[in-house]
């Protein structure tokens, strides 16, 4: 009897590395490649149809970022097993995703033994953190608490992100199914947490923080 592959989905704008996670993978007949996407909301409709046994995301996505990709996917999801394989990452986004319910952490900097380890780990149900990231994610992870800096909640970030795609209020509102007036609380409270003045500020901190891409 063949054994079950487990069903993969794959979340990156860039296609390159779509099909190049696709073709590992499936080199190792343990996993089937079921679906791809290349834009947050577009991956959160689709792992509603296709429900996967493992999503591998990046961070820097359209209209829906990878951290709050990965919150939305679990509250849907709960078995979910979740990897973030990504060239971009800071200790406060490292805890964001652990919160999230992010399983394993690679960089795209690591060899594809570390992500093939990572999908086998999670499969086991086991977290796993790429060698080149252990050292960064425990220093985090031991840092005095009031040494931390205070982070945007999951609305905040996408009003953020949503702003500095470019979008209005309204447009805002409609996208994530609240009134222009909550929009604009969660705005300025980013504003005030990020003691910013201008929408330009959060956009160069978008940019900043791989919200957006250039």
């Amino acid at each position: 009897m063949a054994t079950k592959l487990s069903s993969v989905m794959v979340v990156d704008q860039q296609e390159v590395f779509r099909l190049g996670v696709k073709t590992l993978l499936e080199c190792k007949e343990q996993w089937k490649v079921v679906a791809d996407a290349a834009d947050g909301r577009e991956a959160l409709n689709l792992a509603a149809t296709v429900q996967p046994d493992l999503v591998i995301l990046d961070h820097t996505l359209p209209s829906l970022n990878g951290i709050d990709l990965s919150r939305c996917l679990r509250e849907r999801l709960p078995a979910l097993n979740i990897i973030l394989f990504t060239s971009f990452i800071t200790d406060d986004l490292v805890m964001d995703y652990i919160s999230a319910g992010v399983r394993a952490i690679v960089l795209k900097t690591d060899s594809f033994d570390q992500l093939v380890a990572a999908a086998r780990n999670v499969q086991l149900g086991k977290a796993y953190i790429s060698s080149s990231m252990s050292e960064f994610v425990a220093e985090k992870l031991f840092q005095p608490v009031n040494l931390r800096q205070q982070t945007l909640t999951c609305r905040e970030r996408q009003v953020v992100q949503l702003v500095a795609e470019g979008q209005m209020n309204k447009q805002v509102a409609h996208i994530l199914g609240v009134s222009a007036k909550t929009v604009e609380t969660h705005r300025a409270a980013a504003m005030n947490k990020l003691n910013f003045v201008s929408v330009s500020q959060l956009v160069r901190y978008a940019v900043r923080n791989n919200l957006v891409s250039i």
